[in-house]
């Protein structure tokens, strides 16, 4: 019987479930090891086994004499990667003049030990990801050659990463540093190196698997925008801030919210509380008793009212009117519509825009507005009627609206109302728009109307939207710089 099959099963509960990995001499696996609180330098020592929670190492010189219960510094090398580990010895084997094992723990695996339930407390905010929709990533594994490892990744966080895979990787120890390739799903793929910092135990549906926390070490801006877009449309975000605080901005804030139309009484009412809680905190209301309720009015019924929906929550909201020629426009109530001005049955209205304060800044606005813009060339009615309070006239002049020059005053509003109109067609064409507005507003309306044959380009206009998408990078540029910025 070889010394190997003679003590290789004498510290089975040193790897729990994991089965650890032989060690040869020719392997590039080292150890160095010294009594704790000593002043004597580190002796190698041979590493016998090895697995993420625990090293059996061969004590062939005993010169420090080892025994149960001391304390130790040891430092692990594998492929050149050196990790440190302070612990105690657990266990000794057959001490004698053949050969000592020494079993030490390297990480505590049954107090990492969790269950489907259990969640990890930590200091950092971490977004737990969707099941049915994990990113996955690769590391090369440093312990073997042409050797990968494949990682689940179960939650995020400004720091760092929670990481779980198969008890196969034998060679994942404390300290190491992993250049991982990461696949975030319809979202497309980001690097990052993390350095782990800890690894333990799980058990999931009657499986056991590794669970590494790994810290960032480098993350791009590219790559906190990526998981950013990951984590708006599949985690368990409560609003854009809370990733905006962390460092973290999706490049698309409305891809992770749910557009349609009103279709319950419930939705409903959390857009009349959205409608409230928008111009509440812009101080638009004169008077200082409003109740949600009285953003309602008769409109509402006969209008269509966009709904833009966040994790059940109403994000997003704005009423699209089709008025006929015999049916009178809103701000007919106020105003007497002027001969010069387009007739109703080529006007779309939009009124009652609001977004959640905690989700500004990003493109919800712009999807409320595309949506629009589509809309009202898909039923032939190329003009779009806006109403806005001052301060927001700068910005609809930005996106291609005209001022009509006709205001008027509602006692139940602060400061007079503007009418505006735009001209849906034209600004999808990059008419009366600048380029980097129309890729942040037009472009995907543009594209949209295009495919489905909806809008021709030719001459002059296939020219301009030529020269606009030249400056779509730009545009994306200055998008995340506005937005850090702004933070």
């Amino acid at each position: 019987m070889s010394p190997r099959q003679r003590y290789g099963e004498k510290l089975p509960a040193l790897h729990e479930t994991i089965e650890p990995a032989d060690i040869r001499k020719l392997d590039r696996v080292l150890g160095r090891i010294r009594k704790r609180g000593s002043e004597s330098e580190f002796s190698d020592i041979r590493i016998w086994k090895l697995s993420p929670l625990g090293v059996e190492l061969v004590d062939e010189s005993n010169d420090q004499n080892f025994q149960k219960g001391d304390s130790i510094d040891l430092q692990i090398v594998v492929s050149g990667q050196r990790s440190l580990f302070e612990g105690l010895i657990v266990d000794v084997v057959d001490r004698g003049p053949e050969i000592s094992l020494l079993g030490v723990r390297l990480s505590s695996g049954s107090g990492e030990r969790t269950t489907d339930d259990d969640k990890e407390r930590r200091n950092k905010t971490r977004w737990i990801c969707s099941q049915e929709f994990y990113p996955t990533c690769i590391a090369i594994s440093p312990g073997r050659y042409n050797d990968y490892i494949y990682f689940q990744i179960r939650d995020i966080s400004a720091d760092g990463l929670r990481l779980t895979c198969s008890l196969r990787n034998k060679f994942l120890l404390q300290g190491m540093v992993l250049k991982l390739i990461i696949s975030l799903p319809l979202v497309g793929e980001a690097n990052a190196v993390v350095k782990v910092s800890r690894v333990g135990l799980s058990t999931e549906g009657g499986r056991d698997f590794l669970v590494i926390g790994g810290e960032f070490v480098n993350l791009s801006e590219n790559a906190k925008s990526a998981f950013a877009q990951y984590l708006i449309q599949f985690s368990n975000v409560e609003d854009l801030d809370s990733l905006r605080h962390q460092g973290f901005l999706p490049e698309s804030v409305a891809d992770g919210v749910d557009f349609y139309f009103l279709k319950s009484e419930q939705d409903y009412r959390k857009v009349l509380d959205l409608r409230f809680l928008a111009h509440k905190l812009d101080g638009n209301f004169t008077g200082e008793n409003v109740r949600s309720e009285d953003l309602a009015d008769i409109r509402d019924a006969s209008g269509r009212i966009l709904v833009g929906k966040y994790q059940d929550k109403v994000v997003a909201t704005g009423r699209i009117h089709f008025p006929d020629v015999d049916t009178p426009l809103e701000q007919e109530d106020y105003i007497k519509w002027p001969e010069n001005l387009p007739r109703r049955d080529q006007i779309v209205e939009l009124g009652r825009v609001c977004t959640d304060p905690n989700f500004r800044r990003g493109d919800l606005f712009s999807r409320i507005l595309q949506q629009v813009v589509a809309t009202c060339i898909r039923n032939e009615r190329p003009y779009v009627l806006v109403v806005s309070l001052p301060p927001l006239l700068n910005l609809y002049k930005k996106l291609g609206c005209v001022d009509t020059g006709i205001t008027h005053e509602q006692e139940f509003w602060k400061g007079e109302q503007h009418l505006l109109i735009v001209n849906g067609l034209d600004v999808c064409l990059g008419k009366g728009v600048n380029p980097l507005t129309w890729n942040f507003f037009y472009k995907e309306p543009f594209e949209y109307l295009l495919q489905n044959g909806m809008i021709d380009v030719a001459g002059m206009d296939r020219v301009r939207i030529v020269i606009y998408k030249s400056f779509s990078w730009v545009s994306k540029l200055l998008q995340l710089f506005t937005s850090y910025t702004k933070r």
